[in-house]
């Protein structure tokens, strides 16, 4: 006797259909195939330097998105194991590589050469210095005389002339006459302040030309000036050098006739 529900059918007494295998089962995507291919290549290239490294964190962080994309879960757990050991082997392999790379670097710098113990100890032989020669001091060469025979007397326009442009008459030779107006420590010894002539006066007021004499070396040696003093009359023979401007003892400036005197002959007094 069977248990039938009234009014219904064959059909809707049968059990509910149970879901195929196959429905249940997770599908592999793109992603995951891609991850897991990657994992591969990064577990297998490793060990090479870099390349390993880089394969690897791709690796681990394509299986993290397999999973996210509900990937089966043997994807995610086969890409990680993958990556992670590539990870480890291409951090070693790195890291190797670029030590070797530093030490080799290191080892071609020129190493510096260390001397022994007696090369340290030695005294270092002195260098041999080459003593400059003292140049030769050429000593001023001593005035030649001029022939006094060549020196001549001049008129007094002449003398007047050479007394207003004496850088004109430089090097004239000529014979004249003074007094010495000045001779001491001033002056030094070789120079003098002497009023000239062309010819021999009675008082010393009559050479009416100032005019700055030198004599020998001009510094210290002139025995042409030695037997002289301030006042006397003199003839001399004498060589224009040209003008000179000095400070007078008032206060004031002048520039005279500078002549360089050759011999000088002491003439008697005629003042009274």
């Amino acid at each position: 006797m069977t248990n039938e529900t009234p009014g219904a059918t064959p059909q809707e007494n049968a059990p509910p259909p149970q879901p195929s295998t196959t429905a249940t089962n997770k599908k592999v995507t793109v992603i995951g195939w891609i991850a897991l291919s990657v994992a591969i290549g990064a577990f297998l290239l490793g060990l090479i330097p870099f390349l390993g490294l880089l394969l690897a964190i791709a690796a681990i962080a394509l299986g993290i998105v397999a999973i996210v994309k509900k990937n089966p879960a043997w994807i995610g757990i086969v890409v990680l194991i993958a990556g992670g050991l590539a990870l480890i082997a291409g951090l070693i392999s790195t890291i190797g590589f670029t030590a070797l790379v530093g030490s080799s670097a290191s080892g071609s710098r020129p190493v510096p050469s260390i001397s022994t113990t007696a090369e340290a100890d030695a005294p270092a032989e002195p260098e041999e210095t080459e003593v400059a020669e003292e140049p030769e001091i050429e000593e001023p060469a001593a005035p030649v005389t001029p022939d006094l025979a060549t020196f001549g007397t001049v008129d007094e326009r002449t003398l007047a002339l050479i007394a207003k442009e004496p850088d004109n008459h430089v090097g004239q030779n000529l014979i004249v006459y003074g007094s010495i107006t000045q001779l001491d420590s001033a002056t030094g010894p070789c120079g003098a302040l002497i009023s000239i002539a062309e010819a021999q006066k009675e008082n010393s007021f009559d050479y009416g030309q100032n005019s700055y004499a030198t004599a020998g070396d001009g510094e210290t040696e002139c025995p042409v000036f030695d037997p002289l003093v301030e006042g006397d009359h003199v003839k001399l023979w004498v060589t224009v050098l040209g003008s000179l401007s000095y400070d007078t003892q008032i206060g004031g400036n002048t520039t005279v006739p500078a002549i360089e005197v050759w011999q000088a002959e002491l003439l008697p007094a005629q003042e009274f």
